[in-house]
Parts: C-alpha cells; structure tokens; sequence
C-alpha cells in the first residue's frame, strides 16, 4: 500500500520533531546537573551559539547518515563504510552510540526517580512515613522505565502526557504570579551546575549527538503524534522552567526523563529486531538490563556516582560527536550527504557543511578544554 502524505501528518510529524528536540534538551540539562538550581543568564548566550552552531549541523549529520543508510545502526554504519569505501574502524561510532545510548537509559531512569521522588516530597511537604522510605526511588525508576517503554508498543499514548504538561505549566505560572519559587524539601542533594565554562559543551550536545536517537529503527512501529497543544504547553513550560530554579524545572526534568527513554532505547530494540529477536523478547531484554543496571547503580553508588557517570556521559558523547563529524564531513562522498540531507538551497547546504568539518569540531573541543580547564 502506497503511503500518502498530507499536510495534516506532515504538521504533526514537525511538531513530533520539535517536541522530540525539546525533550533531548531538557533531558541533557538534566544529566549536565543544570536542573533544579536555575540557569544562569550569563550561560544561555554561550548555550545558544554552541546549540545553532554545533547541535544543529550535528543533528543533521546523524540524521543524513541515518537517511542514506536505511538501516539499524550496526548494519546501517556497515553499509555507508562500505558504500564509501571507509575503514572498517568507523564502524567504531555504531557500538560506541549503541553503549553510550545505554548508560544514558540507566543514568535517565535514575534520575526520572530521583526528580520524582523531589518532586513528590515537595508537593506534600512530607518526607516521613513511605515518603523517606529507601525504596522509593528505586521503586519510582522501576515505574518511569516501565511507564517510558511501554510507550513503545501503544500501550501509553503520548497524548495523554497532555495532563503532567498542563501540570507543569500551573505550577510555572502560579510561582510566576505569586513571585514565589518552589523550594526542595528533599534530604537529596540535587546537582549543582558545572559552570559557564562548560556552556559550551552543554550546548552543543543539547541535541542529543553521540546517542544516535535520531537513526531509523523498526519501520512497522507507527510513530504516536503528539497533540500540537500538548507542544506548545510543553515548549512554553520548557522555558519558563528554565528560568526558575525549583520544582517547576524539576517537574519538567522528571516529564522530559520519561519521554527520552523510548527515544534512546530505539536504537536497540531495532538492533535487535535485526538479529531476529521478536517485539515483545526485545523489549523484555532492553527493561530487564536498563532497570537492574538503574537499581545496582543506586543501591552501590547513590547520588554523588551518578554525577561522575552523567559527566562520564557527556565527555563520551562529546567523543561520539567528534567521530560522527569527522565522518560525514569529510569521509562520506558529497553527493550523497547532498541527497540524505535534501535541504531548501545550496546555500544552506554549504553553510552545513563548513559548520560539520570545522565548526563544530572546534566548539566541541573549546567546550572540552574548558570543562577540564585548559582554557
């Protein structure tokens, strides 16, 4: 059956990407430890050139590579290696996403119950009885994982995610129209921010380069479209959030953490898919090591490791970053990055592909060097 596109599926797709875009930022702020204690003024402006300059035209590439290849991501790097007659080692970036795109399914369900428990305590300004109880994070990540993939086979639309976004947006504009910020009556330390140094970094990560969210997974899983209402909340409340330190940035952390888990674990149930395992085994093997890897993690390192994991994280996927541009800069042919990314003018095109071999190399590597201070 031939698909027809219409402009009503094809402004849902747009606004689905933009959401999608959105739910990676948040959910990288949230693992930069930028959640909870207020963005800085003085930080967006160094985040927003890093994310035009650098998350842009590497979001672009993941997706142009993803395009070309019209495979999983292990079978897909094989084929545009050998289609382009690369070295087998540029098959590293497939394995590298794959295992990167883990730890950030554990480190986001962790902090899905982290970010939960919080936000529960503070609304109940209660951390007695069941509320301080040990198990409860561990027992709320358990849920945000089981909650955030069962997505994956229709059993929790997205539209109903409309309710926790109007949530949010409240209580955004009830600290705004009261002149009053939340406060975190939690004993759990959030995480501090690491600095206008890292701006940088942060930013061009900010959409997600090195975890591969963006490669194609199984083409008979229809995508669920997001209500465009439920956009605009979202986006609106996004903003604010980000503007306020407390619990409206931590209720729209724990939102963003549950929807980012589907987007990472796609490049592994399509791997999967691909070595024969079925639907439901897939899933089954992708909850079982997420959701122990999640409660050892908890159990044995409590909240200080999972700041140097989530650092560990972003200094792996900046690595990925770096690999993925050097590849579809100057290792892919032309003409094919030409036809995957299919833009408006060749004009934009070559502004693409100055900013993939140089610019974002170079923010990259100036977000690295002052992250670690030798700049």
């Amino acid at each position: 059956m031939t698909s027809v596109t219409t402009p009503h599926s094809t402004s849902i797709v747009a606004s689905e990407s933009a959401v999608s875009s959105i739910i990676v930022a948040m959910a990288v702020l949230a693992w930069a430890g930028l959640v909870g204690a207020g963005v800085l003024w003085g930080e967006l402006p160094y985040m927003a050139l890093s994310a035009v300059f650098a998350a842009w035209p590497l979001a672009l590439a993941e997706r142009a590579l993803a395009v070309r290849s019209k495979r999983s991501l292990v079978d897909g790097m094989q084929h545009l290696t050998r289609e382009s007659d690369a070295a087998r080692g540029w098959r590293f970036i497939a394995y590298s996403g794959l295992f990167a795109g883990l730890l950030a399914m554990v480190l986001t369900a962790t902090w899905a119950g982290v970010f939960t428990t919080v936000a529960v305590q503070s609304l109940m300004h209660d951390q007695s009885g069941w509320l301080s109880s040990a198990m409860l994070v561990p027992a709320l990540t358990t849920f945000a994982v089981f909650l955030g993939l069962l997505r994956y086979v229709g059993r929790a639309n997205l539209t109903h995610w409309l309710l926790p976004m109007l949530l949010l947006a409240g209580v955004s504009a009830y600290s705004l129209s009261h002149e009053q910020v939340w406060p975190l009556d939690s004993s759990l330390a959030l995480p501090g921010g690491i600095g206008w140094s890292a701006a940088l970094l942060i930013g061009a990560l900010l959409g997600g380069a090195g975890l591969m969210v963006r490669w194609p997974w199984q083409q008979h899983v229809t995508p669920q479209p997001l209500l465009q209402g439920a956009s605009v909340v979202f986006s609106m409340a996004m903003l604010i959030s980000l503007m306020l330190p407390g619990l409206a940035a931590v209720l729209l952390a724990a939102v963003a953490c549950l929807l980012m888990l589907l987007a990472l674990a796609r490049p592994w149930l399509a791997v999967l898919s691909a070595r024969g395992l079925a639907m439901w085994p897939a899933l089954f093997v992708v909850l079982v090591v997420v959701i122990g890897l999640a409660e050892i993690l908890w159990y044995t390192a409590g909240l200080i490791r999972l700041q140097q994991l989530s650092l560990v994280l972003l200094l792996w996927m900046t690595v990925n970053a770096l690999v993925l541009a050097i590849y579809a800069g100057w290792i892919m042919k032309m003409s094919h990055a030409r036809k995957a990314l299919n833009l408006p003018s060749e004009a934009a095109y070559n502004v693409w592909r100055i900013a993939i071999r140089w610019v974002a190399p170079i923010t990259l590597l100036a977000g690295v060097g002052s992250l670690v201070g030798l700049i």
